[in-house]
């Protein structure tokens, strides 16, 4: 079926969720989703002749990094990387980091486009609403409307998606365990406890996205069009100009929500598995890194250390007693390698680099010893 392009006037939004609906039963969920982006963000480019492009088999779609944005190279490599799994037989064909990944990303990926065009088109009816130069408290404004329009089309729509996914991975991964000990899956108040952990946890990260990497880079680059003196139509452009390329932002939005959505379901599976691990009397784990072009200094460092359960299980237990979201950063550090290249896995572990994620987008793993 031929890949859909956006109608004059049609909305970002709009356009994705149909163009998702008619591909999805030939691309997957999430190959469509990175497909129709793609779609929305090279709507208004000029078709790239061959010697520039890098046409994808089987969907047409022309890939030339040098006119691509940041966030149109991501879309692509995910489409590519899952292209390249299914011919080469080297990943699966949803592309995940980690099980169950795919279906975080692609919730993610969706929900974000249709939030975004909303506090787009907010901010513009705002801009236009007003009169004469454009202030710097007008700027503060359009920035709090924005984040007020992403709480309620992006933020609220996850939070409601979110435990669902995130339960349903934890109890596949306790049964992953409980099944290859012919058991069945026992749960407790420590699994309600746990899930409800993980929701809390990742949503704090989600509410705080746009203040957290976007807010101070938006108003950067519209004050530098101030600056110029430039009008408000052509600060409207400007608005509308950050939202397709970003500028600035170091975490942009489809980079952040696919290692986001890699960590998030890793921690959800160690979680249900420790869980589980605990329930059937294991003792011992071991590291499991996918050793790849891609693997990290740190898990290979890591890789084939073995981690008795109970470290894991305290480590779990301090998480879900934090107070602040933000103590996750002491209980469980992301390392940097220097700080465990050459040490024995005992201090590693006394500095709570215990259960995986170990960094941004982990795919290393723990299995029973």
């Amino acid at each position: 079926m031929p890949i859909p392009s956006p109608n004059k006037d049609e909305k970002k939004g709009a356009f994705v969720s149909r163009c998702i609906s008619s591909i999805v039963e030939e691309y997957g969920q999430d190959k469509a989703a990175a497909i129709c982006y793609t779609q929305w963000k090279n709507r208004n480019k000029k078709k790239v002749d061959k010697s520039g492009a890098v046409e994808t088999a089987g969907h047409g779609l022309s890939i030339n990094p040098d006119v691509m944005t940041h966030d149109q190279a991501v879309v692509a490599k995910v489409v590519l990387d899952n292209l390249i799994g299914m011919v080469c037989g080297l990943a699966k064909a949803e592309g995940e980091a980690v099980p169950g990944e795919s279906v975080l990303r692609s919730m993610f990926y969706v929900e974000w486009g249709v939030g975004e065009e909303k506090a787009i088109t907010a901010a513009l009816a705002k801009l236009e609403a007003g009169s004469g130069k454009f202030t710097k408290r007008e700027l503060a404004a359009i920035s709090q409307l924005i984040d007020k329009t992403l709480q309620g089309e992006f933020v609220d729509p996850v939070a409601g998606k979110m435990p669902s996914i995130l339960t349903r991975w934890y109890k596949k991964a306790k049964k992953s365990v409980a099944s290859t000990h012919g058991l069945e899956v026992l749960w407790d108040s420590i699994d309600d406890k746990a899930t409800e952990w993980l929701y809390d946890h990742h949503m704090y990260w989600v509410k705080g996205y746009y203040n957290k990497h976007l807010s101070n880079a938006l108003s950067a680059h519209v004050a530098d069009a101030m600056k110029e003196g430039l009008g408000r139509q052509a600060i409207g452009e400007e608005l509308k100009g950050f939202f397709d390329g970003y500028p600035g932002v170091r975490n942009q939005p489809l980079h952040y929500w696919r290692g986001f959505a890699a960590n998030g379901m890793n921690r959800t599976r160690q979680f249900g598995k420790l869980q589980s691990w605990q329930d059937v009397g294991i003792t011992e784990l071991e590291v499991v890194a996918v050793m790849d072009e891609r693997t990290s200094a740190i898990c290979k460092r890591m890789n084939g250390e073995i981690i008795p359960l109970d470290m894991g299980i305290a480590q779990r237990d301090l998480l879900m007693g934090a107070e602040d979201p933000e103590d996750v950063k002491t209980i469980a550090p992301w390392p940097k390698v220097e700080d465990i290249e050459s040490k024995k896995i005992k201090a590693i572990m006394e500095q709570g680099v215990i259960a995986p994620p170990y960094h941004f987008n982990c795919r290393t793993d723990l299995v029973e010893r």
